[in-house]
């Protein structure tokens, strides 16, 4: 199971559109194949930002599911560490401190300021999109890394998509192979 920090923009873009790839990561979610931590700042933002009259109507039901499954399947990290001028915007490093506290293998956001760290600590920071291309990956064996994909498809993604350790080191055996 990985353990991801997925930011608040991401969790309110499935909440107005239940677009398709977060979809596929909130069924993840459900599927127990990740478990999402929050911190009490990434949950306070939350729910802040749940509560806005403009986002509370058009959430609805995907709101009520999104704070179930956070009551229900997800880690709470009690304290954090103080992160500061790492990130570009000082309000995205409460989602830093909260991945390395909760010793996440992924932060998911489509926030630039985030993404352009790319990985601190040994956390990747990855967009939703390539969040889903890592979860595949973490799935597969390295055999079936090398029977599913091109050797210039394994290459482009070890030299493309960040990787907590253990993925990366199944795709390096399929590579190398």
């Amino acid at each position: 199971m990985l353990n991801v920090v997925i930011d608040t923009s991401s969790l309110i873009s499935y909440a107005l559109t239940h677009g398709d790839i977060m979809t596929k990561i909130v069924q993840a979610w459900e599927d127990g194949e990740i478990l999402p931590i929050f911190s009490p700042d990434t949950y306070g933002e939350l729910l802040d930002v749940l509560a806005r009259p403009y986002l509370a109507a058009r959430s609805g039901r995907a709101r009520n599911f999104i704070l179930e499954k956070i009551e229900k399947q997800s880690f709470f990290v009690q304290r954090t560490v103080s992160i500061a001028g790492v990130c570009r915007d000082p309000n995205d490093e409460k989602f830093l401190a909260c991945a390395v506290v909760g010793k996440a293998h992924y932060l998911v956001s489509s926030d630039k300021d985030l993404l352009d760290l790319k990985q601190y600590e040994g956390i990747c920071i990855v967009d939703p999109g390539t969040f889903l291309i890592a979860l595949r990956l973490a799935k597969l064996t390295a055999v079936e890394m090398k029977a599913t994909f091109s050797q210039e498809a394994l290459q482009t993604i070890q030299e493309n998509v960040c990787l907590e350790s253990e993925t990366a080191a199944k795709l390096m055996h399929a590579f190398l192979d």
